[in-house]
């Protein structure tokens, strides 16, 4: 069932530990408002574990400005999941304001056993991106590029918008002798083709924020992030070679950013034997990762 605990911390400079009511484990929701704002101060929200007593922060709540998460009568909502005891609510450089912060903690998940959280029962799971894929927020490229004569590049800039981006897929099929790929950061380029974005969700499909421009004109590549990774092939189709992340190999790209990824024929035969014939797949989520928590 459901569990609730009635929040009144005295908007005072200090620390005070509100015991939750029993249960009070899985998703926990916090809420507070008050009746004026302060003009300065800060809040940090920490959960104390059943398994150690520890104290952690939670829902990124390390340092709230009060002045600006109370401005006009607004609460103050973290949420975070975990098995807690108490919570500990300490404000610091409190400048006016009029109090008590109440509000209330819910956990919305008791019903969730206490072995889960100790890594004492299994549950069943899913990975990053199929839940991404559920939600919407999984979106990828898929494009051919065209042939490319021995020792030539060619060149596509990622632009990035408001949020960062969560590469979880990269795959470069290549039937040709050798070539390679790299990634740049902060080029300098003109021109381009948009390369249409697509969304692995055709129910409730997110939008995405990410401009992707094929074929760009480039005068300087910026930053290299990372060598060149070489692909070998067979120079025919039936002998395709690709290469991909490996797992845990998520790059994760600023906001409001471009990045160069530049393919190069590295074949010295002339003629048709040194052409290269590149197939690119690209995968991402946009958006904050949940992890680390402040």
């Amino acid at each position: 069932m459901p569990a609730s605990t009635s929040l009144a911390i005295p908007l005072v400079n200090g620390a005070n530990v509100v015991p939750l009511s029993p249960g009070s484990r899985g998703q926990i929701e916090v809420t507070l408002r008050a009746a004026a704002a302060p003009s300065a101060g800060t809040l940090k929200i920490e959960g104390q574990r059943w398994t150690d007593g520890k104290f952690e922060t939670i829902g990124g709540a390390s340092a709230i400005a009060l002045s600006t998460a109370l401005a006009g009568g607004a609460s103050i909502r973290v949420t975070d999941y975990g098995h807690y005891f108490a919570l500990r609510f300490t404000i610091a450089s409190l400048t006016g304001g009029t109090g008590p912060l109440s509000g209330l903690a819910y956990s919305l998940d008791a019903g969730v056993a206490d072995e889960v959280f100790n890594g004492l029962r299994a549950v069943n799971t899913q990975s990053y991106t199929e839940s991404n894929v559920k939600l919407g927020q999984q979106f990828y490229v898929q494009t051919q590029i065209p042939v490319l004569e021995h020792g030539t590049f060619y060149d596509a800039v990622l632009i990035t918008g408001a949020l960062p981006v969560l590469v979880k897929d990269r795959q470069v099929y290549v039937s040709g002798n050798l070539v390679s790929y790299q990634a740049f950061k902060g080029p300098t380029y003109s021109g381009g083709t948009p390369i249409t974005i697509q969304n692995f969700n055709d129910i409730s499909p997110g939008t995405s924020t990410v401009q992707l421009l094929a074929g760009v004109t480039t005068t300087a590549t910026g930053t290299s992030w990372g060598d060149a990774q070489r692909v070998y092939g067979a120079n025919s189709a039936s002998n395709r070679v690709g290469a991909g992340l490996v797992p845990g190999g998520d790059k994760i790209l600023a906001p409001n950013k471009a990045y160069l990824v530049r393919f190069s024929n590295l074949d010295t035969t002339t003629g048709t034997a040194g052409e290269a014939n590149i197939d690119y797949f690209l995968s991402w989520y946009e958006g904050s990762p949940d992890l680390p928590r402040a």
